[in-house]
Formats: structure tokens, sequence, C-alpha cells
């Protein structure tokens, strides 16, 4: 399957712009032949200090119109947005797969990170990432600072998941952690991994802590090799669904661990052969 990433600046409550660009972006993709577009974390307006209800009705019509435009183009988007309201009015920071006009859920971001206060502004999921069915193998995600997290995108994995999109919105001085787990959790899941972290300088949240982002997108096989990488430009790339399947055959982590978790449990001398 064909991917591309898309790692824009994304403007701090500027939907307007902030759909533009996305898509003028689906647009060049699916003209390069992608079935998957990526795009930064809160694509439609970051982070803005305190969302106010007019913040995330803005938002959910950015995401329906980009549903819309991205079927017209044939083309999956995965990004993420306000997702809804609790009884405290917190919404979630949530995953969507964008696919034939429709919005599927993957995943409410559940850590959330605390120097920016969004702890205080943002309910955190308590589900696993959801995998949907695409281009012929299965995909799932995850959010920014669930990536130091390996639980979540072992979940991911165990939900059968074959592609893992991250979504982020990571810092400059951080970069070399990034790529860092971005390998490994391509390893220990035996997955493909498509990540897309934006770019531009911004005062991002409650917190208004001014941070410099890279613009960086990068593929990274089940194997940890990076086999496509860009800097403020679209990225373009290959995910071969048989290489993780060959890899999982060939080394059955998931097996394994059930093997073990098993023994785990099991009653002194109940225990049979492995």
């Amino acid at each position: 399957m064909r991917v591309a990433a898309a790692p824009m600046d994304v403007e701090t409550g500027a939907v307007a712009a902030n759909l533009a660009r996305a898509c003028a972006l689906a647009t060049r993709a699916a003209a390069e032949g992608a079935e998957l577009l990526a795009l930064p974390e809160m694509w439609p307006t970051s982070f803005v200090p305190d969302a106010t209800p007019g913040d995330l009705a803005a938002s959910a019509e950015a995401v329906a119109t980009l549903a819309q435009h991205a079927a017209e183009v044939n083309l999956a988007v995965v990004g993420s947005a306000f997702g809804p309201v609790d009884d405290a009015g917190r919404p979630s920071n949530r995953l969507h797969l964008l696919r034939e006009g429709r919005l599927h859920a993957l995943h409410d971001k559940e850590h959330l990170f605390s120097p920016t206060a969004e702890h205080l502004v943002f309910r955190g999921g308590t589900e696993a990432p959801a995998s949907q069915p695409l281009g012929g193998g299965a995909v799932s995600g995850l959010i920014c600072y669930d990536l130091r997290f390996p639980g979540v995108a072992q979940g991911a994995v165990q939900g059968g998941a074959e592609l893992l999109v991250i979504v982020a919105q990571w810092p400059v001085d951080r970069s070399a952690h990034w790529e860092v787990l971005l390998r490994g959790r391509a390893v220990e899941g035996q997955c493909w991994v498509l990540a897309c972290n934006r770019g531009g300088t911004a005062e991002v949240g409650r917190r208004r802590m001014c941070l410099e982002f890279p613009g960086e997108a990068l593929l990274v096989s089940p194997h940890g090799e990076v086999t496509a990488r860009s800097r403020d430009e679209l990225l373009l790339g290959e995910v071969d669904w048989e290489q993780a399947r060959g890899l999982r055959r060939l080394v059955p982590m998931a097996a394994d661990a059930e093997r073990r978790a098993r023994r785990a449990w099991a009653e002194p001398g109940e225990r049979g052969p492995d």
C-alpha cells in the first residue's frame, strides 16, 4: 500500500487555513497514488489555550469537510482532533480514520502531557486503540505522548494492527527520543510505523509553552529500518504487508508471549510442556 504523511505547520485556532492546507495535501497525496495520508496531531486547531464550544464545533466541521474531500479523491486520512466531551466539559484528543466520507474513531489519547497542562483541558482515553481494515492490511495508531508508553502500541498490535500511524506535536529538542521510540515500536510490534510530526513554532496549550517542531515524517519497517523520511514536504512510501506477516511467522512473538502468560498463571504442579 502506498502511504503519505504531511508534516505541516498547524496554526493555533486557524481552522480555515489548516483545513485548506490539509485538503490541498490530500489532493496531492492522492495524485501521487497514495491510499492513506497521515496528518499531525490536532490538525484542525492545534492546542488552543481554553477550547470553547465554538472551537469544538469548528473542528468537527473541518473533520467532516476533509472526510468528504478525501472520499472524492479516493483517499483515507488519519489525524487527530477534538473528540466528545465528558460531564465536566473536557473533550478527548481523538485519533480518527477518515474513509469513504465517514469518521472511524481509532483511539482517545491516554497519556496527557502535563508540562503543557493537557491533563487540565482534556480527558484521557481508557480503551486500547482499535484497528480498521485498509488496503489489504489492518491500520491503527496512537497520538504523540502515548508513544512513550509501550502498552498502548502493544494494545493496538494485539488488536490486529499491522500498520501503526503516529500523529504528533513532538518538539525539536526531543527529536532523538522520537526516532528511537518509533523504531522500537516497529520492532517490538513487528509492524510498520508511519509517523507524522508537525512543523513550525507555537505557544502550546494553557501554559503557552513555546515549542519548535521539526516538521518530520518517517516510515519505519517491521525490522526498525527507516524506509522513507521527509522534512517539511509530503512523505511518500510503500508498506509491504507481507514483510510484517513473514516476520511474525519467523519470530512468533505473540505466540511466545501467550505461552509465557499461560505458564505464569498456571498453578504449581499443573504446568504442562511448553
